[in-house]
């Protein structure tokens, strides 16, 4: 109990904050940096503004799932196990953003009909 109180006296308690506080605001930072990146991006692909509205509210649909759905994977995996998967899976797909340029319906749809799987079919990027 000692230890604690002679380091708050000394504030290191507030230097510790203040990591804390400073790595947060560096993932809210870039998490709204990514969603006005997407918005911007899709607008200037030509996507509809409903299109657009609708991409933007499966970020609070996947908030909302994985606040229900994580504290089990939590429990079985663990929480180190469990920050490891989940922080790969979205630095994954921030990345994948910049080469899947579609809406969800179109880059899943059969037979190359989305813009991004008829260039990579060798058909060659739009001529503007």
């Amino acid at each position: 109990m000692d230890t604690v109180r002679s380091a708050c006296k000394r504030g290191l308690v507030l230097a510790l904050m203040a990591e804390l506080l400073l790595s947060v605001a560096a993932l809210l930072l870039g998490n709204g940096l990514l969603g006005t990146l997407l918005i911007v991006r899709a607008g200037q692909e030509g996507f509809s503004s409903g299109v657009i509205s609708v991409m933007m509210s499966f970020y609070f649909t996947g908030f909302t799932i994985g606040a229900i759905v994580l504290p089990r994977i939590i429990v079985s995996g663990g929480h180190v196990r469990t920050f490891a998967g989940f922080a790969a899976i979205a630095s994954m797909t921030a990345l994948l953003h910049a080469a899947l340029v579609a809406p969800i319906a179109g880059s899943w749809a059969p037979h190359g009909v989305s813009p991004t799987s008829q260039w990579r079919a060798g058909k060659g990027p739009p001529v503007q």
